[in-house]
């Protein structure tokens, strides 16, 4: 009579195998573990379908609070996070939030006076958006636009933003949620809370079309004034506001040649082109003997022209030389002129002489003290005496120093419990 094959069995999973090395790998299985905590807690196992549902299931689940996990729970008005869906529906409906997005669409208002008509500043679509619908869609343009690949995609994500965002009032400061009863107010709120000023002022053509153009780079394209986009991106306008106040960046770029002609045309400096003109004409320019250039005026109200003299510029343009030979300085060596040398008062060759020869009869031998006294006084004549003498004491007191070392640890060393005296081989 043959012998039965054995049978391998798991009695948590109430399964048996043909082999042990089937039953090895079902003992690393998950069915095998959870059927095990299912023993442990006295419940009853569950077969290899059902747990492969529930498996499933689970995934889906997880994939699911992924998902939420990711969604972008803030709120742009109140500037707050929330970690989960139902602390942000909670916030949405609290009066707080309302206030608070009543007052933003209040400041951002969607017309802007122009001249003499109102001009819409939105869309009809953008229009009868709440500021959170409206940020929320601006937000999800911000992230299309850093995934876009093509020009054309670009162009027609920024066309849509642009007709999205709300531009600010001419009331509305450019730094904060303040809105004034009037231009000239909001002028002077800007003025006086943010420190802002306008560069050239006395040339300026055409304020409210600047402000306005401000308005747009700071609430439309979330530009920095005085970074002028050479920072980091930055994606709503409070966050603009922010950077603004915290960086000190309250202020117009005004600095580089790029920055001045893009605000060339809020200016006009024509009347300065005349007064340049009729200078010019005025001056005439000569060379002398020496190849130096004279400035003589004809009509020009120079105190020099009652003279009867010219004045003389030198061709490095560094020195105006007067009539009485008298020279003005240009101001770039200003930190030159200012400059006053002090005198050494060791250049006294009558005393170095005296010194030399007080002696040389032979009455007695110079002390010392006296010899020490001439040597420092010839180092001293010499070009960079000073700096020789002053390297020379440092040597001589680090010699010394170094001497006072050595003394020191050989008096040291005796005091050694196995001491042998210091003898030279």
């Amino acid at each position: 009579m043959s012998q039965a094959a054995p049978i391998f069995t798991c009695l948590a999973c109430q399964v048996a195998f043909h082999s042990a090395e089937l039953q090895r790998s079902h003992y690393r299985s998950d069915w095998h573990r959870y059927n095990l905590k299912r023993k442990m807690a006295n419940l009853p196992p569950v077969e290899a379908e059902n747990f492969a549902q529930r498996v499933l299931t689970q995934q889906a689940k997880s994939k699911e609070e992924a998902a939420e996990a990711n969604v972008a729970l803030r709120c742009e008005v109140c500037r707050k996070s929330y970690g989960s869906k139902n602390a942000y529906l909670s916030h949405m409906a609290s009066k707080k939030h309302r206030e608070k997005a009543k007052a933003s669409l209040g400041e951002s208002s969607p017309t802007v006076n122009a001249g003499s008509d109102d001009v819409p500043m939105a869309s009809a679509g953008a229009e009868t958006l709440t500021p959170t619908e409206r940020q929320l869609k601006i937000r999800e343009l911000n992230r299309a636009l850093d995934e876009v690949e093509t020009e054309e995609e670009m162009e027609r994500l920024i066309q849509k933003k642009i007709k999205l965002s709300a531009r600010l009032a001419p009331e509305s400061c450019l730094f904060c949620v303040h809105t004034s009863d009037s231009f000239e107010s909001n002028i002077e709120h800007m003025t006086q809370v943010h420190s802002f000023f306008i560069p050239d002022i006395e040339f300026m053509k055409d304020l409210p079309g600047m402000i306005k153009y401000l308005g747009e780079k700071v609430s439309v394209a979330n530009v920095c004034l005085y970074c002028n986009g050479r920072g980091r991106g930055l994606r709503s306008l409070e966050s603009v506001r922010d950077h603004m106040r915290h960086k000190g960046h309250c202020k117009i770029a005004y600095d580089d040649e790029i920055d001045i002609l893009e605000l060339s045309e809020f200016y006009d400096f024509s009347s300065t082109y005349a007064d340049a003109t009729a200078a010019n004409a005025d001056d005439e320019m000569e060379l002398d003997t020496n190849g130096q250039i004279v400035l003589s005026r004809h009509r020009g109200d120079l105190a020099s022209n009652t003279h009867g003299g010219g004045l003389t510029l030198t061709t490095d343009e560094s020195e105006l030389i007067l009539p009485s030979g008298a020279r003005i300085g240009h101001r770039d060596y200003l930190r030159y002129y200012r400059q006053r040398l002090q005198p050494s008062d060791t250049d006294n060759p009558a005393l170095i002489s005296r010194m030399l020869t007080e002696h040389a009869d032979g009455d007695r031998p110079m002390t010392k003290a006296e010899r020490k006294k001439m040597e420092k006084a010839l180092i001293l004549q010499q070009p960079k005496g000073r700096w020789a003498l002053k390297n020379n004491h440092s040597y001589l007191e680090t010699r010394t120093k170094h001497h006072f070392d050595t003394r020191v640890g050989i008096k040291a060393n005796k005091l050694q419990r196995h001491f042998r005296a210091q003898i030279l081989f």
